[in-house]
């Protein structure tokens, strides 16, 4: 894969890590993000995570996210997302671990990429206690136009 391809909105999706089975999966929900992620070549990432992942509100909390290629092959990222000040965030850090999952050569539809992993919380935040861990898939989202962001 090109570095470049990572470049680009995801909708990030965090769930506990509970082993039995649930009736409803939003009782293991953790987070839903709009996650902006850009990979440069010398490693470096940087992004920003912005809640809720609805591109609608004219409120968000923001994370701004940086970190660096910790593996090329296979390729892993490492990244922290720290609450930017003044919005809902500002007081959060959530440390990221992840990889980019396998592909099939053959899909339908065509597959996406995704990135999946484990996400920690590294400051008390909302119900999210420091140490709290979770896992995560990040997929990819078409290209959009640029946008402004309100708020």
């Amino acid at each position: 894969m090109k570095i470049e391809e990572l470049i680009g909105y995801y909708t990030f999706r965090s769930f506990r890590d509970r082993p039995d089975p649930v009736n409803d999966f939003n009782t293991i929900k953790f987070a839903e993000t709009e996650l902006f992620l850009h990979v440069g070549d010398d490693g470096v990432v940087s992004g920003l995570a912005a809640f809720p992942a609805d591109t609608t509100p004219h409120r968000k909390g923001v994370m701004d996210l940086a970190g660096k290629v910790s593996s090329w092959e296979p390729l892993r990222l490492h990244f922290v997302g720290k609450g930017q000040p003044h919005t809902e965030m500002a007081d959060s850090e959530y440390e990221h671990d992840c990889t980019v999952a396998p592909t099939w050569d053959f899909s339908v539809p065509p597959q996406r990429t995704v990135l999946s992993g484990t996400v920690r919380c590294n400051k008390n935040h909302g119900t999210a206690t420091a140490g709290a861990t979770a896992s995560f898939v990040a997929v990819k989202r078409d290209f959009a136009e640029p946008r402004t962001i309100p708020a």
